[in-house]
């Protein structure tokens, strides 16, 4: 059933890559974007700060900042016309080849393994490699479809302690969650199918989509990077363009309170202000509890309810000296061995933005400056209370053992439900409700969004790509 007119809410990546392919697939219908905040990205937001020293700007990122390449991603920012505003990260620099992880505890933080030196030369990758080579010896134990187990017990049963130690860890700086909740089957996916973690041959892999993607100059990945002036440059050049199509509008700092179905004809939305609209097709790219509330009263599906958001406070802290902190790409706090609590500020993890910028030493910022961001929450319970940044640099001054001074800028941004956190399970439930939801409202209703298609952004795009083409 071909669309007459389409309803998006939400004006995160998910939904506004939906607009974008919507509109080229639909270039005469029209299509109304509803966001309910004054602003579009979502999880995405840069800001750029006057240099406290010098004349010029520099990026502060309250979200991701560096983007790791599919096809998705780049196809669309080929399709913007911002393939110059790539930055890829040098597989050689700092913010590539090193990583560090601070374990409570014990003093300052420990280098990542990431070669073999490494392993050899370090206890703790000498410690890792002998639990690695658990799973080589282990019979690998694939599991049905509807297997599922948290990511610490399949990791610890695979390997050994100090590895399940390092993967909450990874559920820190991807999910800002718990390992001991989070789905193998859904964060582990590959490893998870094929039952152990190490692989002794490229896996298959289902093509969900054979349509051919237009990738132009970026035929050749650049694997990860980040874009010039932020990755806001991303939904900066995604508004420009969806504004100037000519059938695509947004709404505002208004957003949907209610869906109701008007039998064969389409779908009325409600809007928090009063104003109401209607529109043939409705793709909901917001967060599943709020899609709960805007969805009939009837509608209880237990993925809109029993799949967590975390919150996450966003620290971030500009210093007028260089070179504070040790090359490389930055750090994550694993588990503590006592449980979560209000220790240690609830950092889950601290990223060196000095490093992880491409122009590296050349720029005169990174000659001036020291930028780093802390990400505070999540399982700890120091996500429910405000951050002290005095005491968030007194932590941080002991992980690194030294002693930071006062920034010349902090900024402290809470973001509240902001990351889904895919629990054991999650894939059947999310799997059930989009059946249920294509039962009930058949093409009309299409749901998309971090929880549904996963929280890489290149993930998200992807779903955002897919919509629309059953609506035939």
């Amino acid at each position: 059933m071909p669309p007459t007119s389409v309803a998006i809410l939400g004006g995160g990546i998910s939904g506004l890559s939906a607009a974008f392919h919507l509109a080229r697939r639909y270039p005469t219908v029209p299509i109304t974007v509803v966001e309910a905040s004054t602003r579009l990205g979502g999880w995405i937001q840069t800001t750029q700060k006057p240099h406290p020293l010098l004349s010029g700007t520099y990026t502060i990122e309250h979200g991701p900042r560096t983007l790791r390449s599919s096809p998705a991603l780049l196809e669309l920012i080929h399709l913007l016309g911002i393939e110059d505003k790539v930055r890829a990260i040098s597989p050689t620099s700092p913010a590539a080849k090193t990583r560090f992880i601070h374990m409570p505890g014990t003093a300052g933080l420990t280098q990542i393994p990431s070669g073999v030196q490494d392993v050899v030369f370090s206890s703790l990758g000498r410690t890792l490699a002998r639990e690695v080579l658990n799973d080589i010896w282990r019979r690998a134990q694939k599991p049905t479809e509807s297997d599922d187990q948290s990511l610490h017990d399949f990791i610890l049963s695979r390997t050994g302690p100090t590895t399940a130690r390092m993967a909450s860890a990874l559920g820190h700086g991807v999910y800002a969650a718990d390992s001991r909740v989070l789905s193998a089957r859904a964060t582990l996916s590959t490893f998870y199918a094929a039952g152990r973690i190490i692989q002794f041959s490229r896996p298959n892999k289902k093509v969900v989509n054979t349509a051919p993607y237009e990738l132009g100059a970026l035929q050749r990945s650049p694997g990860v990077f980040t874009l010039e002036n932020g990755t806001n440059t991303l939904v900066d050049a995604l508004e420009t363009t969806l504004g100037e199509t000519g059938n695509v509008k947004f709404i505002r700092g208004d957003g949907a309170q209610a869906i109701t179905r008007r039998g064969n004809e389409g779908i009325d939305i409600a809007l928090a202000s009063g104003n109401r609209f209607s529109a043939s097709h409705v793709v909901s790219a917001v967060p599943l509890p709020r899609l709960r509330g805007i969805l009939p009263s009837a509608v209880s599906h237990h993925a809109l309810f029993g799949n967590p958001y975390t919150n996450v406070t966003v620290v971030n802290l500009v210093f007028d000296q260089p070179r504070l902190v040790p090359p490389g790409f930055g750090y994550l706090v694993t588990r503590p061995d006592d449980g979560y609590g209000i220790s240690e500020s609830g950092i889950l993890g601290v990223i060196f933005d000095s490093y992880v910028d491409p122009a590296g030493e050349t720029s005169e910022a990174f000659r001036r400056l020291t930028r780093i961001t802390a990400m505070v929450g999540g399982p700890h319970l120091a996500s429910t209370l405000d951050v002290d940044v005095g005491q968030l640099l007194a932590v941080i001054s002991g992980h690194l053992r030294t002693s930071l001074p006062d920034p010349v800028f902090s900024q402290v941004q809470k973001k509240v439900g902001c990351i889904p956190t895919p629990i054991v399970g999650v894939k059947g439930r999310i799997t059930s409700f989009l059946d249920e939801v294509q039962l009930d409202w058949g093409v009309r209703l299409s749901v998309v969004g971090a929880a549904v298609d996963g929280v890489a952004i290149g993930s998200c795009i992807e779903g955002g790509r897919n919509v629309g083409r059953n609506w035939t």
